[in-house]
């Protein structure tokens, strides 16, 4: 509520969810044997999460540091927050 990175990581994890659940077919291994599995599966999620980089837009952070601004002045005044907000 109080810290904008924490809406960025969050957008960022549920995209890297969603492209690595769509690849877990090749979760397998390597199809031409060239790497071990542990290598194999990292290379697939360092893939994966270069891939979602670019999923925080300049206007998603605009809109984290304006939530985050909402909230910080309501705390400075003590005022009621609307549960679900």
């Amino acid at each position: 509520m109080f810290n904008p990175i924490m809406n960025a990581w969050s957008a960022l994890k549920a995209d890297i969810k969603k492209k690595y659940n769509n690849l877990l077919f090749l979760e397998d291994g390597d199809p031409e044997g060239h790497f071990s599995q542990v290598e194999w599966t990292t290379r697939l999620i360092e893939f994966v999460i270069n891939d979602s980089m670019d999923v925080i837009t300049p206007e998603m952070h605009k809109r984290f540091i304006e939530h985050t601004n909402k909230f910080y002045s309501w705390a400075l005044e003590l005022g009621d927050m609307d549960f679900g907000a």
